[in-house]
């Protein structure tokens, strides 16, 4: 079995308590802020709660700058680690930790509900706002999605105060479902052709947002995409956004070193003929929506 992180050991109870302090305040604030925007500004909630219902899930997918007027929708496997890391330095914020090594540390820029709904209809409905996402290959992102979520790691739900393999949990509850013999068990892995059954049966049920379809999770309805960049041409595609955030020029340098780079670099050597197919036609929308050739990349 894995050895869970230094973090898990060092910190286990505490990095719970960490995360749901910062949830319950969260939420405390937004629920108050909801509250008075029903009296001072009912049509802020009314956006809200319609771009809420045609979101994959509105606080996963969904990620806003208000000072620098950028919504970024967040795609799995996509350069997204890159990409937050970048605008939650531009935008200066610090995290607020229990945990000491995570003190005075750059945090990650906000989903909806860490803003007023007011300050979100300011910012959704604002012209000057950049609306802006990264798309990948298909072929290429399921690839990383299996080594990051499942290569290698045993099929059990983790045990209280680890880091929780909630992409794992997911497989074990969703695999009911799903009319093929998947492995279950400490003793046992999900291998890629695996994977690709279990991802390929899921791709449009909304189980989880890191197989759901890239379609899926940049169309929402009543916020319209600016821009749509390709992890293919990141150094070039980001510019657009760094331009718009007014990034420095050792930001500028940064940017375009991975972070959480798999090393699953040569993905058509995981494809069969029988695998690639099954994988086009479940994400035939991204291939043909996002332009993507049907042979597997080179």
């Amino acid at each position: 079995m894995e050895a869970p992180s230094s973090l898990s050991r060092k910190y286990p109870v505490r990095f719970y308590i960490d995360r749901e302090i910062k949830h319950g305040v969260t939420n405390l604030r937004w629920h108050a802020g909801r509250w008075t925007a029903r009296l001072l500004d009912p049509e802020a909630v009314r956006y809200y709660d319609h771009i809420a219902s045609h979101s994959f899930d509105i606080e996963n997918v969904i990620t806003v700058v208000p000072s620098h007027r950028v919504i970024y929708f967040l795609i799995p496997k996509a350069a997204n680690t890159r990409i937050r890391a970048t605008l939650g330095e531009v935008s200066g914020r610090r995290s607020f930790s229990l945990l000491p090594s995570r003190w005075n540390r750059v945090g990650y820029p906000r989903h909806p509900r860490t803003i007023s709904v007011r300050a979100f209809h300011q910012l959704a409905t604002d012209p000057r706002t950049l609306r802006f996402t990264f798309v990948r290959n298909p072929y290429d992102r399921l690839v990383s999605c299996w080594a990051n979520k499942f290569l290698g790691k045993p099929l059990v739900k983790k045990k209280m105060f680890t880091e929780g393999e909630f992409s794992i949990e997911r497989y074990l509850k969703a695999k009911k479902e799903i009319d093929a013999p998947l492995p279950e068990g400490a003793d046992q892995t999900l291998s890629f052709p695996d994977f690709v059954t279990y991802a390929t049966a899921i791709a449009r049920r909304g189980v989880d947002y890191h197989m759901q379809t890239q379609s899926d999770l940049m169309r929402v309805q009543g916020l319209p995409l600016d821009y749509i960049g390709k992890v293919e041409n990141f150094s070039t595609d980001i510019v657009r956004v760094l331009d718009h955030i007014n990034a420095s020029d050792e930001l500028r340098k940064q940017v375009t070193v991975p972070l959480n780079k798999s090393d699953r670099s040569r993905a058509a050597e995981y494809y069969t003929p029988e695998l690639a197919e099954r994988v086009f036609r479940a994400y035939e929308e991204d291939f043909n929506l996002l332009g993507y050739s049907r042979a597997l990349p080179a």
